[in-house]
């Protein structure tokens, strides 16, 4: 019988302990690491309306907000305004991404992966992942992206490809399926051709299994008060 790789990780992650012809409890092998995310309830999410269309995943496009952000606390705040932007006057069913990462590298629940995100440009969205970065990282004038998140950025792309089977040649930026855009801004894309997202997401996965991992409702809004009272 053949075993595909998710298969394998989950396999490993509920094997028994291991218990040795004397008696001795041999090392458990480690299981998946947390990336740890404020769930949709945590950061005052609205309801998603009827209407999500199931898909695939596979390939994981990366977005920027095109808005910069220099105060760290207005990200939780950001976070609502793109999914009324989304939901209220674009007419959406949800916030368009799945997942979005803030400057100080907190990551927030967006729109769950089983359904298509949506773009207002002219790419299908089917089977993409998408990840938004908060800030502006278009051109000179752009922001640079932090260290922290960089970090739970490529944490997070590399539970999604494990999660989802997505190789990491399938990781691009939205400007790769769109001629609209320059999102997600000249910073973030030059990470993905020079190899650099390519290279930081393989190194991490090979330290191992990772999984995006909701916090529970009041931890996530306790870090949401801590983030808004900077």
């Amino acid at each position: 019988m053949t075993i595909d790789r998710r298969s394998f990780l989950t396999a490993a992650a509920l094997a028994p302990v291991a218990v040795s012809a004397g008696g001795k409890v041999a090392a458990a092998a480690p299981g998946p690491r947390a990336v740890p995310m404020v769930g949709r309830k945590a950061w005052g999410a609205m309801k998603p309306r009827p209407g999500r269309e199931p898909h695939v995943v596979r390939r994981i496009t990366l977005h920027h907000s095109g808005v910069r952000l220099t105060d760290d606390a207005q990200a939780p705040a950001r976070v609502r305004q793109h999914q009324q932007w989304h939901m209220i006057n674009k007419g959406h069913v949800d916030i368009d991404y799945h997942f979005l990462v803030d400057r100080r590298g907190t990551i927030y629940q967006g729109r769950n992966p089983r359904f298509r995100g949506d773009t207002q440009t002219e790419y299908d969205p089917t089977g993409h992942l998408l990840i938004s970065c908060e800030g502006d990282y278009e051109g000179s004038g752009g922001q640079r992206p932090s260290g922290a998140m960089l970090k739970s950025l490529v944490r997070l792309m590399a539970a999604t490809a494990q999660r989802y089977d997505v190789p990491v040649r399938r990781i691009r930026g939205h400007r790769d399926y769109s001629d609209q855009t320059d999102c997600p801004g000249s910073r973030l894309e030059t990470l993905i051709t020079d190899g650099s997202v390519a290279a930081r997401v393989t190194e991490t996965m090979a330290r191992g299994a990772w999984v995006a991992r909701r916090l529970p409702t009041a931890e996530g809004r306790a870090l949401i008060r801590r983030i808004e009272s900077l």
